[in-house]
């Protein structure tokens, strides 16, 4: 009965659509097919009950679309959970626009303002939406709300082809997460292979989403703070996209979530090569761990972010990479400076970095480097290894007061 029903409907489907203009390219012997697949599992009563194996049906194919769908309910959409009752309705429709590359999508009971916040809203929780283009938007206005007009940078099978490639390179870095790993130990290991993995440069193409860097490994900020949240959403880290100025220039970071307490992580300004750009003195493969984790005490004095949102305050400080590790000074202690260099020295390293409190406090050890503190570094490395060492040498980093002496 079920299978006679479908065909019918076929046949007016098809009627419908040649007068429209439309012709469907599915045979009906394949859509039988199709049918009588579906009816194979139904039990004995739901076959002869019509709205019984319909409903049975209905809810298969809910089910098959279900599964296809993310499990988008295990990450963090922060943006989202600022708006109203209004905006997120019109939200989730702008989400599932993107997801079927409609051109348009009308949204009722907002204006141009709310459209604006939920458009932002989206592509900040949404770093996977890459085929959006995220730089534009037009709308109409009508007398129930607006109609967002959308762009894309890719759609139908290429869309699908980067799809395929963000998936397999995000997953290949994800299989390296440590197991049992705590919430930082996974932030950490994003944030270094995301920097090791990939080099900033304005030119890149696609650098406002993630493809830029699971596609083609360059980027600059908007791709670096995209992918560590693509990354940490699917290592159960919840994590915030933030956009703002730093450096006197726009820019993009994140928030974490580690135990309870917010920190503030830049993937962008831990790569050297990022550094080097912005004409810092640095050596290639010191990746500045100190935009891993860190307060707004340290990273508020060269990041500011937009105002647009209100952000969780990251007010701890135990997880600041150099404080963790003993190198973290709050005085120009010339005994405690030398201290660091002594153990680093018996450790078996020819540097050690130091980060001080603030860049004044840096610079009054620099200064002491140029007398007494480095002769008496000396003196000790020769007292260790019989042999005369080599003149000690620092470079520095201003806009994060880190140190790094070198002795060999």
């Amino acid at each position: 009965m079920k299978k006679g029903l479908s065909v019918i409907k076929y046949i007016l489907l098809s009627l419908v659509l040649f007068f429209g203009g439309v012709m469907i390219e599915v045979s009906p012997t394949d859509f039988v097919k199709a049918v009588t697949q579906d009816v194979k599992d139904l039990t004995p009563d739901q076959k002869d009950d019509p709205d019984k194996a319909k409903d049975v049906q209905d809810q298969a194919q809910a089910d098959d679309k279900d599964k296809e769908k993310e499990p988008k309910e295990n990450y963090l959409r922060y943006y989202y959970s600022l708006l109203d009752g209004a905006e997120k309705n019109c939200y989730d429709k702008v989400c599932d626009a993107i997801e079927n590359e409609e051109a348009s999508v009308e949204l009722e009971g907002i204006d141009k303002d709310q459209l604006a916040r939920i458009f932002q809203s989206v592509y900040l929780d949404w770093p996977e939406y890459f085929w959006l283009d995220c730089l534009q938007y037009t709308y109409n206005t009508n007398p129930t709300g607006v109609i967002l007009n959308l762009n894309y940078n890719y759609t139908g099978a290429e869309r699908e082809k980067r799809e395929a490639i963000v998936k397999q390179q995000s997953e290949e870095i994800l299989a390296g997460v440590p197991a049992g790993g705590s919430d930082y130990d996974k932030v950490k290991y994003v944030f270094e292979t995301l920097v090791d993995m990939t080099e900033y440069d304005l030119s890149a193409p696609d650098n406002q989403n993630i493809y830029s860097v699971f596609g083609n490994w360059t980027t600059v900020c908007a791709g670096y703070a995209g992918a560590t949240k693509y990354l940490l959403d699917r290592a159960g880290v919840d994590c915030i996209w933030v956009t703002g100025n730093g450096g006197g220039g726009p820019h993009a970071w994140n928030i974490v979530k580690c135990d309870g307490q917010y920190y503030y992580v830049d993937t962008t300004w831990g790569d050297p090569g990022y550094r080097e750009l912005q004409g810092e003195d640095v050596t290639k493969d010191f990746i500045a761990y100190e935009y891993l984790c860190c307060s707004g005490q340290m990273l508020n004095q060269t990041h500011t972010p937009d105002s647009t949102y209100p952000l969780p305050e990251c007010t701890d400080t135990s997880l600041e990479y150099y404080r963790m590790k003993g190198r973290y000074l709050e005085t120009a202690d010339a005994g405690m400076t030398l201290d660091i260099m002594k153990q680093a020295y018996n450790d078996g390293k020819k540097y050690t970095k130091i980060q001080y409190a603030s860049n004044d406090l840096m610079n009054q050890i620099m200064e002491q480097l140029k007398g007494d503190l480095s002769q008496q570094m000396m003196e000790y490395m020769k007292a260790q290894s019989g042999q005369e060492p080599k003149e000690t040498r620092w470079e520095y980093q201003p806009a994060s007061s880190v140190l790094i002496v070198y002795w060999e």
